[in-house]
């Protein structure tokens, strides 16, 4: 095929015309020599060379052209620089000199003195080149072996995907040091002979050989780093991953495991994607000691299915368990301390919402029983707004069923229905809101072994009715913008009384706050239903202060007019006719520091029954965050309980992308001071070479469970770009 010279007007504008002729001299006597190059010189539709040079002479019996001076070969997306260019045509061999710069067709540039170009251009030699890959990678070696769309070698290299410049000389946060390395563009893989890692040019690790993807993969079958750890429970532990790419949507990991101490164990990762559904699997089987035995042979999995059903049923399965209670957690695969494997199915509209769920929550805290894993087979729930006659007025049904076993010692079977109305009207004189509420309920309850409670089938139903008022003002009081909001609820409530003997399990947890103050019906469930009047009253407030920033606040309280307090009732006895205060506030006085506190007052010496507050400071290298909770009393004996804890954590960004971050976490439930939880770490995020994370830390945890013991922990983690993380654990306690 013939080489085409093209003079474009772009030519002409940045060269003499004189130099435009002599290419184009140069190009006769090139033609008449019988030039042809099928890898480098196709035809004008499909690659075209340009050829650019301040001189060229030619030989034609002997076949050789020499092009100096800003000699510029292109074509398609190759391109040749160099001071000179000889081309021997009866070898098809041409010999670059003087500040060489081949830029081959995949994106990678090579630099040298020298370059040695064969098989018609198909292959590049070089001594001492400096090579820059597509992706930003940088190879130096002694001698480099480039040919085109298969392999390129470089012997004695030194390669790293640092964001750095070995041009300029500068030092990568780290590279490997091979005897050889081996990019291969068919299998798309980069390999390594005699490998020396170096970070911060210190020899750290040596491998006989290494391999990892081009960065034109997205998934590549391998090995992965190994991690080793060390503790005194557990001996030296080695893991070893084996990353394999089954298929197009599908892959699996494979991690053996190595306790000194302990035994052996095996881990296996499988993913696969379809159109509408995905699966995640983890199975973990092994001999390990643990405190029913030495080498016990124990498994666990933890597999998760989703998948689009029918008319867009969003559904969702999993399996989670563990045929043993605490080796999970001791020997670091998982931390979860219950396990609870589901079906589900769910379908949402736009105006009603459907689920279907049954559930199996297996405990593993050695505190615990048969009697706190629950089993729900089925839970089955539907709601639907419906057609109103009204366009301010609102109805929803709702309807429900639930087999429920093994919840503290109760079994119980409940079928529910609810249909809900609410109208609101803006008026002059403020938002008037009615609401009304009618509910149903139908129980067999079954009375595990041990519970004196009670045993047998009963209805329950209950009618509501509620009128709201509230009123947004706006004011200005001096220089601050300020929103004032009353609020007030008169609620009537008809029930059947069923307290004593329906097990409160439902709203056992229940928290009265400023979101549920005004709810027609609290409480979680319908446990707890009892006749009743109240009125609810509160008041909201917001304003920006020059000195205090944004304020919001809120207090408010209830107060029972009719009915009594059931038994089971913490926060108040019969005689407490006003319910816990509630009150709030937040303030914001820069964009950078921010407070909050809420509390419920005991009404009559307001006692603090509860308190949540925090503080955080955010600046531009500084991050700190402060949270304190404290619960002295709950809402029902069923969940009676007494906490008190403090956390901080703060973060301290370093010059060049280093980071300090530290987590401090106290129990101080009845006066004490015990340190839960502490730990501190100091990360490197890769400065502007962007290949390398680091993470050096210590981490305290106190929590005990048979064989689980507290730890001390120091770790160190490296992650590569390309090669994926190296850690070392120490283990002390």
């Amino acid at each position: 095929m013939p080489l085409v010279w093209l003079c474009s007007p772009y030519t002409l504008l940045r060269h003499s015309p004189l130099r435009c002729v002599g290419l184009l001299v140069a190009a006769v006597l090139l033609i008449a020599a019988g030039y042809s190059s099928p890898s480098l010189a196709q035809s004008v539709e499909e690659a075209p060379v340009e050829f650019i040079a301040d001189s060229v002479s030619s030989n034609s019996e002997t076949g050789v052209m020499i092009a100096t001076g800003n000699v510029v070969i292109t074509q398609g997306k190759a391109t040749l620089k160099a001071d000179k260019v000889e081309y021997y045509r009866d070898e098809g061999r041409a010999i670059a000199t003087g500040n060489v710069i081949l830029t081959d067709p995949n994106g990678g540039v090579h630099y040298a003195e020298a370059i040695t170009l064969e098989d018609n251009f198909a292959r590049a030699l070089a001594e001492q080149a400096i090579s820059k890959l597509a992706d930003g990678s940088w190879v130096s070696a002694d001698k480099l072996d480039f040919q085109q769309e298969k392999s390129s070698t470089f012997n004695t290299s030194r390669f790293t995907p640092c964001n750095c410049d070995f041009l300029e000389g500068e030092t990568p946060a780290w590279e490997l040091r091979s005897s050889s390395t081996r990019h291969d563009t068919e299998s798309k893989m980069v390999y390594h002979d005699n490998v020396r890692m170096h970070i911060f040019s210190i020899p750290v690790m040596y491998f006989p050989f290494l391999s990892h993807p081009d960065w034109t993969v997205r998934r590549q079958s391998g090995l992965l780093p190994p991690r080793i750890s060390f503790s005194t429970d557990l001996g030296t532990t080695y893991s070893q991953s084996f990353y394999w790419v089954t298929g197009e949507t599908h892959d699996l990991e494979i991690t053996p495991k190595y306790f000194t101490n302990n035994g052996d164990a095996l881990e296996l990762n499988y993913r696969q994607r379809w159109d509408q559904s995905n699966l995640d699997a983890r199975i973990i089987g092994g001999r390990l000691n643990t405190y029913k035995k030495d080498r016990e042979d124990v498994g666990g999995i933890d597999a998760t299915f989703t998948t689009m059903l029918g008319d867009q049923w969003n559904t969702e399965a999993r399996i989670y368990r563990a045929s043993q209670d605490t080796f999970m957690r001791r020997y670091g695969f998982d931390t979860a301390k219950s396990l609870k494997s589901y079906i589900s199915t769910e379908r949402v509209d736009h105006n009603r919402y459907s689920l279907i769920e049954a559930y199996d929550i297996q405990d593993l805290q050695s505190s615990s029983g048969e009697e706190h894993e629950p089993v729900v087979y089925p839970h089955i729930f539907h709601e639907r707004y419906l057609e109103s006659p009204r366009e301010d007025l609102s109805l929803r049904l709702r309807l429900s069923a639930t087999s429920l076993n093994n919840d503290d010692y109760t079994d119980v079977r409940r079928w529910t229905s609810e249909l809900y109305g609410l109208e609101e009207f803006t008026t002059d004189y403020g938002i008037i809101s009615m609401e009304g509420r009618g509910s149903g309920q139908y129980r067999d309850i079954e009375t595990a072994t041990g519970n004196d409670g009670y045993t047998g089938e009963l209805g329950q139903g209950s009618i509501a009715a509620g009128v709201g008022w509230s009123m947004p003002v706006a004011t200005v009081i001096g220089d601050r913008h300020v929103v004032v909001e009353p609020k007030t609820k008169l609620v009537s409530v008809k029930a059947s009384d069923r307290t004593a003997k329906i097990p409160n399990r439902d709203s056992s947890d229940f928290r009265l706050d400023e979101a549920n103050l005004f709810l027609l019906h609290r409480e979680q469930g319908e446990d707890y239903t009892k006749t009743h009047s109240r009125v609810d009253a509160g008041a909201s407030v917001s304003l920006y202060d020059r000195y205090l920033g944004d304020v919001s606040g809120f207090v408010g309280s209830s107060m029972r007019v009719s009915g009594s307090t059931p038994e089971g009732l913490n926060a108040a006895s019969d005689s407490d006719r006003f319910s816990d205060v509630l009150a709030s506030f937040t303030i914001k006085p820069e964009q950078w520091f921010s407070l909050s506190w809420a509390g419920r007052f005991h009404p009559r010496d307001f006692f603090l029954n509860e308190t949540k507050a925090s503080a955080a400071i955010n600046l531009s290298s500084t991050n700190v965050r402060i949270t304190y909770n404290q619960l002295a009393k709950s809402y029902f004996n069923t969940a009676n309980e007494e906490k008190e804890d403090l956390v901080i954590k703060a973060t301290q960004k370093l010059p060049n992308q280093w980071a300090v971050t530290w987590t401090q976490e106290y129990d101080m439930t009845n006066g004490a001071r015990k340190l839960d939880d502490s730990s501190i770490a100091l990360n490197y995020g890769g400065g502007v070479q962007n290949c390398l994370s680091i993470s050096i830390g210590y981490n305290r945890d106190t929590t005990t469970d048979r064989d689980i013991k507290p730890i001390d922990e120091v770790f160190v983690v490296f992650n590569f770009k390309y090669l994926g993380a190296i850690s070392s654990t120490r283990l002390k306690r």
